[in-house]
């Protein structure tokens, strides 16, 4: 039942995204979606920054520790919050540079992060089904409001939403957060900083520049579509990347609850259960495909792209990027159980190169087309190197056991 939570919680939040992206499409004009959607993936991108990979790391430490030291846990999490805010603070001044509306980015990237903090510890406790009841909720509640504010306040309604979109969760799972420890009050003072700082040091570091590098590398691609091309360019990326984020929900879901499994298990055990995810999550990717195929160009008029040339390309190259990146998910939650983020971290500099080069040699002749080659192409790279590293895992296993 936890697994259908998690992807019930995930279907909420994606399902926010997708309508929050149809409803843009639906009432903005396409050069203006195509604005919104480079202000709303560099707000996605800081987020990724901000959160500090605290949805996996978080999810380690509230597994191992909660039992065992609820006051560790509780500053490791009151530690993170701290940084959260300093960082969304500055991170949403230097973006209001350029952008302006300093207030509603930084409620943006701070509360998109809060999310993300109080995901890795409720996942980590396993408290899933609460999560997807508040996500369903929450859903039902905004996406009225999504349509007021867009309506009457067109691109500037669309920011308004991004920064109120996720306060109903928020504020339900600080409430929560605080039932777990029974705080009646809140001490500022850090307790354990240096166990926090050694345990950031192995897990989040290696997390946080990972994310530096995924997200924010989309959205620098994004950019140079938008010089290269056109904003209308952009406009088609971004509706059928929402496409893709949703027929990859169910994977993506089950990453943080395939984690908190892995953490409990043995690395024979472990190596076991990641063969199976790839299984399972090839699988169901191969599904989805089959099922967005089959709807392609209803998807397409929905998001008023269907007359555009190229549209049709960027999707068939989505489907594929779609089956290479199932072939990845699992691995990171195996990475980060065994503590080998700094794997996942080479990795993601491998994909993100690959990514960038894709898109600077060929998005002159090929488009938006040229952003999911080059993400296809750095998955299939980030496959080979991780299926190559498992098998050796597996022969040292071997060796170990015939030496015992």
């Amino acid at each position: 039942m936890k697994a259908i939570y998690s992807i019930l919680y995930t279907l909420s939040a994606k399902g926010f995204s997708f309508f929050l992206n149809y409803i843009a499409v639906s009432l903005l004009l396409l050069e203006s979606y195509g604005e919104f959607s480079l202000i709303f993936s560099t707000i996605n991108s800081l987020v990724v920054v901000t959160s500090l990979g605290l949805l996996y790391s978080g999810s380690i430490v509230s597994s191992k520790w909660m039992s065992v030291n609820k006051d560790y846990v509780f500053n490791y999490f009151k530690f993170s919050l701290y940084l959260i805010f300093v960082l969304s603070l500055l991170f949403s001044y230097s973006f209001s540079i350029f952008y302006g509306n300093f207030i509603w980015v930084f409620l943006s990237v701070f509360i998109f992060s809060l999310v993300s903090l109080f995901d890795g510890f409720f996942y980590g406790i396993g408290s899933i089904k609460k999560l997807s009841i508040i996500g369903l909720i929450n859903i039902i509640i905004i996406i009225p409001i999504t349509y007021v504010f867009i309506k009457n306040l067109g691109l500037y309604g669309s920011i308004l939403t991004i920064a109120f979109c996720k306060v109903f969760i928020v504020v339900i799972q600080i409430y929560f957060f605080a039932k777990e420890f029974e705080k009646k009050y809140f001490y500022i003072k850090i307790n354990y900083f240096r166990q926090i700082m050694l345990f950031y040091r192995k897990y989040n570091l290696p997390l946080l520049i990972s994310a530096f590098i995924a997200t924010p590398v989309v959205t620098a691609s994004i950019y140079i579509l938008s010089i290269n091309k056109n904003l209308e360019e952009v406009a088609i990326f971004s509706w059928i990347y929402q496409i893709y984020l949703i027929g990859m929900f169910i994977p993506i879901s089950l990453g943080s609850y395939y984690l908190s499994i892995l953490n409990k298990k043995n690395i024979e055990n472990k190596i076991n259960y990641i063969f199976m995810i790839n299984k399972f999550n090839l699988l169901v990717t191969m599904f989805s495909i089959f099922i967005i195929f089959m709807i392609k160009y209803f998807i397409l008029e929905l998001g008023k792209i269907e007359k555009i040339p190229n549209s049709s390309n960027v999707f068939n190259m989505f489907l594929v990027c779609m089956l290479v990146y199932s072939l990845n998910l699992g691995f990171l939650s195996f990475w980060s159980s065994i503590g080998k983020n700094y794997f996942h971290l080479v990795l993601q500099i491998l994909w993100a190169f690959t990514l960038l080069f894709t898109v600077y040699l060929s998005v002159s002749e090929l488009g938006a087309v040229s952003i999911p080659l080059g993400m296809s192409l750095g998955f299939m790279l980030q496959y080979v190197l991780q299926f190559l590293t498992l098998k050796k895992h597996i022969k040292k296993l071997n060796v170990n056991k015939v030496g015992v």
